[in-house]
C-alpha cells in the first residue's frame, strides 16, 4: 500500500464514522478542501463547502441534508474554512453549532473545520492533516500539467527533479508554480527558477537568507565535499526521509560559498 493511500485510509476513518465535529489542524486549506471532497466521494457522501455567511445552526444543516437527498447521498461532508473568522465575526456560531450536534449526529454529518486556529470543545475531534507524499506532489504536478496540455509535458524524470524542488511548499503554492512551469516548459522556457523563486520568497518571509547556487567547479579545493556531493547526488531525487548536509567551521571558513556550490550540485 502507497503512503498516500495509507493517509487517505486514516483521514477516511471519521469520515466513514460520521464524527459530528472534526477539526483538521492545517495552513494547507486548499489541499484539505480536496483531500476530503476526495474522501467524501469515496465514501458516497455530499460533498458541501461551508459558506462565511451562514450559521451552523439545525436550519441550515437540514438544508444541506435536503440537498443531499436529492442526488441519493449516504450522508454530509461540511467543509468549514471560515469557523474561526465567523466565530470572531459572529459570537452566536459556537452556540449554532453546540445546538445542531444532536442533528448532525442523527442524520450522519460530518462537519469539518479546518484552520490553524486551537478548537478545543470536547465534542469535538481532532485530526492533523498530514504533510504531502512524493506521491501526492506528482499527482498534483501531473494534473496541473493537463491543465496546459492534455498528456502533460514533462518527462518522468523532470517531474521528479521538480517534486525535489517544491518540497518545502504549500499544495496551493505549488499549484501555482507547477502550472507556470509547465507553460514554460510548454514554450520551451526554463522553469526551475520559477520554483527557486517562489521558495525564496517564503524563506525570506520568515526571515531566512536566500542562497543562489553557484557552479562546483568554479570553488577551489574542497576536494572530498565535491567527491561526496556527486555521490549523495544519487540518492537525493528519491522519495527518502529528510535530507540535508550540516556545515560548520569558524566565521569566514567558506561556510556560504560551499552552501552555494552544494546547491548547484544538489
Amino acid at each position: 500500500m502507497s503512503d498516500i493511500t495509507q493517509q487517505m485510509d486514516k483521514l477516511e476513518i471519521p469520515i466513514k464514522l460520521s464524527f459530528p465535529v472534526i477539526n483538521v489542524s492545517t495552513f494547507e486549506l486548499g489541499r484539505a478542501e480536496s483531500v476530503f471532497s476526495d474522501i467524501a466521494k469515496k465514501v458516497g457522501k455530499h460533498f458541501i463547502v461551508m459558506p462565511f455567511k451562514k450559521l451552523p445552526d439545525p436550519g441550515t444543516m437540514k438544508a444541506m441534508v435536503d440537498e443531499s437527498k436529492k442526488s441519493s447521498k449516504n450522508g454530509v461532508v461540511v467543509f468549514d474554512t471560515f469557523f474561526f473568522d465567523r466565530q470572531r465575526a459572529n459570537p452566536e456560531t459556537l452556540p449554532a453549532l453546540k445546538s445542531s450536534l444532536t442533528y448532525l449526529e442523527n442524520e450522519g454529518i460530518n462537519y469539518i473545520i479546518a484552520g490553524k486556529d486551537v478548537f478545543n470543545e470536547e465534542f469535538v475531534y481532532h485530526i492533523d492533516l498530514p504533510a504531502m507524499s512524493n506521491q501526492e506532489i506528482l499527482k498534483l504536478l501531473q494534473t496541473c500539467e493537463d491543465n496546459v496540455k492534455d498528456g502533460g509535458v514533462f518527462e518522468s524524470n523532470e517531474r521528479a527533479v521538480i517534486a525535489n524542488h517544491a518540497l518545502g511548499l504549500s499544495h496551493t503554492q505549488m499549484k501555482n508554480v507547477f502550472t507556470y512551469s509547465a507553460y514554460l516548459k510548454f514554450k520551451g522556457e526554463e522553469y526551475l527558477g520559477e520554483i527557486r523563486k517562489e521558495k525564496a520568497h517564503i524563506l525570506r518571509d520568515v526571515g531566512l537568507d536566500v542562497l543562489e547556487a553557484i557552479d562546483i567547479g568554479n570553488v577551489g579545493g574542497l576536494e572530498n565535499l565535491k567527491e561526496f556531493l556527486q555521490i549523495r547526488k544519487a540518492g537525493w531525487d528519491k522519495d527518502l526521509p529528510v535530507k540535508g548536509v550540516l556545515l560548520a567551521g569558524v566565521p569566514g571558513g567558506g561556510k556560504s560559498l560551499t552552501a552555494k556550490a552544494a546547491a548547484g550540485v544538489l
